[in-house]
């Protein structure tokens, strides 16, 4: 049996499952970097459009929340129950449930990609910018959806290495289609815009293929998965869905929230708006170790609650929020000082320049805070409860950041910096009530059911192997 020491060696063991997701995460990031950084030369409304794409594209990735992680918590409660054939039954309802929303993101590829658009004000100038970047995202969304399924199952297991292998991969081979599908170089077609998000959907597919050979090669002391591919099992998608659709429609609040909080800002002009795709771009750097730590606590709190040490999962989830909070601090530092320097890799246009630099001032002091969300959420979920992170991020979002926004932008005119200001407003409020809530409520509850399968022990020590590395 797995005993999860205190102290040093608990943080050393979180650091070991953090550090690839963080890795893995930097690189995820760097397909929204890349694609940003190459077609920011070719303009600010090529630039707005690709921006205003990705926007709507994180609809797609709230829904792939509700599977994500309810693959994650389970794969890891199981794991930590010693039911190896059950954690890798949940792998495979997972995936069944990829392919309807494949189809999904197929039709709305096709018949939505454009049209979408219509819905914003003053967005005439970039909307076929933005529809030839969804289409190619969205029409092919299948190589997505099955990148982040792949991972979270990993993830769940305590593998966090390979995801990081295949997202290395798959981003030094966007790097190389970026710069060919873009520009027309050495030959290839002058796609612009398209070339970026072809690109880039190319080097998921890689990913995939990857990941695949991955969870299905069978090796000693790793998680894989049987070949004997089993039938639909509709109690394990209920449970899937049951832990990941609150997961689901917080990010969803947040998209949705995070299209009208768009929408305010589109308001001051595209080359506002374009500042604002910077900056989140740039400060998305930052969500590397939160994410990355998050999903540490999701992981080790997940299998302790398994194995019903809920003081240790408490006490893992305080270790990891120590570690993020001094990591996502000096990133912090980091925009801070080299604002105006950083933002010079998206842009030539001094106002573009000095509207984004004016946000990542703003955003440099909120990394503490937001560090505690990304701890306290990750924490939470691993513990089986997703409806309290749900419940604050709605109303984060729709109670204070669009409101304060609306305010700030429209009425007393402070432009960018007001909708920043807003938005870390948002960020202390979550911090705030997510922190409460982990200190004072009893939170963490198992989702697993009584085991009588044959291979517990075997899945013992598989978790044992994989989670004390």
């Amino acid at each position: 049996m797995l005993a999860l020491p205190d102290g040093r060696t608990l943080r050393r063991r979180i650091l070991i499952l953090a550090l690839p997701i963080i890795g893995e995460n930097l690189l995820q990031t760097g397909f929204g970097f890349v694609d940003m950084a190459f077609v920011g030369h070719l303009g600010s409304l090529q630039l707005a459009g690709t921006g205003l794409a990705n926007q709507v594209i994180f609809i797609l990735m709230a829904v792939l929340m509700s599977l994500n992680i309810g693959t994650t918590v389970l794969v890891s409660q199981e794991l930590g129950a010693g039911s190896l054939r059950r954690a890798q039954g949940v792998v495979y309802q997972t995936m069944y449930l990829g392919l309807v929303l494949s189809v999904v993101t197929l039709l709305s590829g096709v018949f939505l990609s454009y049209r979408i658009f219509t819905l914003f004000p003053n967005s005439t100038g970039i909307v076929g910018y933005a529809g030839d970047y969804l289409l190619w995202i969205l029409a092919p969304g299948v190589v997505l959806i099955f990148n982040y399924i792949l991972g979270a199952s990993l993830r769940g297991a305590g593998d966090t290495r390979s995801p990081l292998i295949s997202a290395i991969v798959t981003n030094l081979l966007n790097i190389v289609l970026d710069y060919l599908l873009i520009f027309g170089k050495f030959g290839f077609p002058q796609w612009g815009v398209a070339g970026a998000a072809i690109a880039t959907t190319l080097s998921r597919a890689v990913g995939v293929s990857i990941l695949l050979f991955i969870i299905f090669r069978r090796r000693k002391g790793h998680f894989s998965l049987e070949r004997h591919i089993p039938g639909i099992n509709w109690e394990t998608m209920k449970r899937i869905l049951r832990i990941g659709v609150p997961s689901s429609l917080e990010r969803l609040s947040f998209t949705v929230g995070g299209l009208f909080f768009a929408g305010i800002i589109l308001s001051l002009g595209p080359q506002a708006f374009a500042a604002h795709r910077v900056a989140l771009t740039v400060e998305s750097l930052s969500y590397n170790p939160g994410f990355g730590f998050a999903a540490a606590a999701t992981t080790v709190v997940g299998f302790l609650v398994g194995k019903g040490e809920f003081p240790r999962a408490r006490r893992a989830a305080f270790e990891t929020w120590k570690m993020a909070a001094l990591a996502m601090s000096v990133l912090g530092l980091v925009f801070f000082v080299g604002r105006t320097v950083i933002v010079r890799i998206f842009s030539t246009d001094p106002v573009v320049l000095a509207l984004s630099s004016t946000a990542l001032f703003i955003i440099a002091f909120a990394q503490p805070l937001l560090a505690t969300v990304f701890a306290m959420e990750g924490a939470l979920r691993g513990g089986g409860n997703t409806t309290i992170p749900m419940l604050a991020t709605a109303a984060g979002m729709w109670l204070i950041r669009i409101p304060l926004a609306f305010v700030f932008v429209t009425q007393l005119h402070w432009g960018i910096a007001g909708a920043w200001l807003a938005m870390t407003a948002d960020i202390a409020f979550k911090a705030g009530v997510l922190a409460f809530m982990f200190v004072r409520r009893s939170t963490f509850k198992s989702h697993v059911l009584p085991d009588g399968s044959a291979v517990a022990v075997e899945g013992d020590q598989l978790a044992t192997e994989v989670l004390s590395i």
